[in-house]
């Protein structure tokens, strides 16, 4: 299910800008933090009928600093964007639009 995506640009300036001791190990927490959180949220967002969507939330700390949040049903897609026969209940945008905010304050607060 793709539609939402945080990209930063300049991510070769915020390496280096964080390179500078304690501060990508920070970076990485702080990836790693929201990235649970995300996942936290997206659960409490998600409409629940069996709980089977719900469970199928899954989060991966992939690389250094990369997260990955997912919800693999197969029917995700149909429950966030909607049918012609039901109305979009989008529990994806509503949880990274909520965290996105928070974890683009914590990396400023590392670099600043």
């Amino acid at each position: 299910m793709s539609g939402y995506k945080c990209t930063l640009e300049g991510n070769s300036e915020l390496v280096k800008a964080l390179q500078h001791g304690q501060k990508l190990i920070e970076a990485e927490k702080v990836v790693a933090k929201h990235t649970i959180l995300l996942a936290k949220k997206m659960k409490e967002e998600c409409p629940v009928d069996t709980g089977f969507l719900r469970n199928s939330i899954v989060f991966d700390i992939a690389d250094v600093l990369r997260g990955e949040v997912t919800p693999t049903a197969d029917y995700a897609a149909y429950v966030n964007y909607g049918t012609r026969y039901m109305s979009a209940n989008e529990f994806v945008g509503r949880a990274f639009n909520y965290q996105k905010v928070q974890f683009l304050a914590d990396l400023r607060r590392l670099v600043a």
